[in-house]
């Protein structure tokens, strides 16, 4: 067995990990060769080094320039046969039997949109869902998760001889990827792996850890995580395993603060207790169990939580697919509906005018009638606010505070990470100055990290036992290796 950390060795994100298992009884050795990716993500801080925010690099220069700044590596038979040929390489076979997700934050699932359509992906329910929203409601990025659109293909057109662009609009050349969702605790075998996918707790759901069996030795990858009731059941299969390599990421391995949701949870709920205005927070959006925490304490104040239509998206997804969780029908729920386009929500425009500040997509809840009640526009944010608990998402969610004339003792209130890099430094010093300008004050942070400190990774890894401890997603391997003295 070979293990091949492409990306997210002595940093915090990016992983990209390529597992290769080679039959060695068979004379043809090429076919029984089987080649596995562990996640596929962005390395988001190198990136934050090269770009703006919201920047990446354009996309007629194909793969050359992800190869050129090193935000991807340079492999053979991996990356989509229409970026290959528009940066003019020479394509390959496929080399990659299967890429197995690990959760859906974007340093470990972003770059799934440049794999090879016929690569089939394997993760939880969950996260393929979460991926599935980002496509939907995005704008076009380097988002093609679920549905393949071909890129720099033309067609014949409708009318004349003429040859036009294929675009996401053409769905007939729109193909869905053969993604795979597994059951927790499920396994799969490809050829001669068994690879069992066993959920983990971390802050996004669907998060997952798994268990890779070969005649070779076992081996386990953690994914993200932080304690609690999967993750201990997750520890309980992986030492049970008797792993010969563990791969195991150390994001907070050099501190000893143990940080609970629980703990979170009441310190907002006292937050919106003593707000007198608009209470205003900055959380994961995507992270719906926290979301249902911070809901039930606004429900406990007679408050109702807003959500933003890509939230309402995603728990829609959620409820479709069998998920039982928070719905946008819940009590005390509010679909917040923003200024858009020219803004007709508020302005005195002719009936008809208002749907077309939107996408398609958000179009279906100004459309839906049940939804009437639950909609939230911004005239009635402004009457409403002080039994609303408003989304932030950073500094980008004081947009719409812009546009309200807030209500004496309004509060902000941080529950998401430190910024990881300089431009979020200078995003945070906007932010203050923009809080200070409109008379917000700040709160004190609340934050629940979603990874393990150092002790209890300490104690995972020690329960775990592998004989070869390989650390990943930490900028202090050294620490994570004393622990296996």
């Amino acid at each position: 067995m070979k293990i091949n950390v492409l990306d997210g060795s002595n940093q915090i994100g990016g992983n990209k990990i390529n597992v290769t298992y080679v039959d060695s009884s068979f004379k043809d050795i090429s076919s029984f060769k089987t080649s596995l990716m562990f996640d596929f993500g962005a390395d988001l801080g190198k990136q934050s080094e090269l770009y703006p925010p919201f920047s990446e690099p354009k996309k007629h220069t194909g793969l050359n320039v992800f190869f050129k700044y090193d935000l991807l590596p340079r492999l053979e038979g991996v990356y989509r046969r229409d970026l290959e040929k528009h940066s003019r390489l020479t394509s390959k076979p496929t080399s990659i039997d299967a890429l197995f997700l690990s959760h859906a934050h974007l340093d470990h699932a972003k770059y799934l949109h440049f794999l090879r359509k016929e690569i089939p992906v394997y993760s939880s329910l969950e996260t393929k869902l979460i991926l599935k929203s980002i496509q939907d409601t995005g704008v076009g990025g380097y988002d093609q998760f679920i549905k393949f659109h071909p890129q720099f293909q033309l067609r014949p057109a409708k009318k004349g001889k003429k040859l036009v662009r294929v675009t996401s609009r053409d769905q007939e050349y729109t193909v869905e990827r053969p993604y795979h969702t597994l059951q927790p605790e499920e396994s799969v075998e490809i050829n001669n792996l068994e690879i069992q996918m066993v959920p983990v707790n971390h802050s996004v759901p669907g998060a997952c850890g798994y268990i890779i069996y070969s005649d070779k030795g076992n081996l386990v990858y953690t994914g993200d995580l932080r304690p609690g009731d999967l993750t201990s059941r997750f520890v309980e299969l992986a030492a049970a395993a008797k792993p010969k390599w563990l791969l195991c990421e150390g994001t907070r391995v050099n501190t000893e603060k143990r940080e609970t949701e629980e703990e979170v949870g009441e310190e907002i709920n006292r937050w919106i207790n003593d707000c007198e205005g608009l209470a205003i927070i900055d959380y994961p959006h995507r992270n719906i169990p926290f979301v249902k925490k911070i809901w039930e304490a606004a429900k406990e104040h007679d408050r109702d939580l807003v959500i933003t239509l890509k939230q309402a998206y995603l728990l829609d997804l959620f409820e479709k697919n069998g998920i039982k969780t928070l719905t946008t029908k819940s009590p005390n729920i509010k679909i917040f509906i923003p200024n858009q386009g020219w803004g007709c929500a508020t302005r005195d425009f002719p009936e008809g005018q208002l749907k077309q500040d939107y996408l398609s997509w958000q179009k279906s809840y100004l459309e839906d009638e049940d939804e009437d009640k639950r909609l939230l526009f911004i005239n009635q944010l402004e009457e409403q606010q002080i039994g609303l608990v408003f989304p932030s998402i950073g500094l980008w969610g004081l947009d719409d505070i812009d546009e309200i004339t807030l209500k004496a003792g309004s509060s902000w209130k941080q529950a998401t990470c430190d910024p990881f890099s300089d431009q979020g430094e200078i995003n945070r010093k906007i932010l203050n100055r923009r809080l200070k300008v409109s008379g917000i004050k700040k709160a004190h942070k609340s934050h629940a990290s979603g990874h393990a400190s150092g002790p209890e990774l300490e104690e995972i890894i020690r329960t775990i036992n592998p004989e070869i401890l390989i650390p990943i997603h930490t900028e202090h391997p050294e620490i994570l290796r004393s622990f296996m003295k």
